[in-house]
């Protein structure tokens, strides 16, 4: 039962958000209105059947206990570090691939690439 409310609540505040958006249906195009229903319904259903999903003891407990470590301080000082020499072993991979593919500068940096 409390799957089913929360479904009409997604489903509420997504009509709201809909009608917010277009001026109170002001703005709204009658051809989306196919597009808007099953959206609205899309939505509560999803709502519902992830929160029947999270109704279940072993998948509520898997759900809360993965945001904890998820949001852990030892995860947060871990990510710290390892976010950005992600982003910036990408770069350099980007900058190995423009080079292979022939160009004489790499577009996303300017650098110049070495002979090879």
């Amino acid at each position: 039962m409390r799957s089913i409310g929360a479904g009409m609540v997604a489903a509420f505040v997504l009509v709201l958000l809909i009608a917010l958006g277009s001026r109170g249906f002001h703005w709204f195009d009658a051809a989306l209105i196919g597009y808007a229903v099953a959206t609205i319904f899309a939505t509560a259903a999803v709502t519902y059947k992830y929160t029947f999903w999270l109704a279940r003891p072993p998948t509520g407990r898997y759900w809360r206990r993965s945001w904890q470590l998820f949001l852990s301080y030892a995860n947060f000082r871990r990510y710290t570090v390892l976010i950005p020499a992600a982003i910036s072993l990408r770069k350099r991979l980007s900058v190995g691939a423009a080079c292979i593919a022939g160009s004489r500068t790499s577009a996303s940096s300017g650098a110049w690439c070495s002979p090879v």
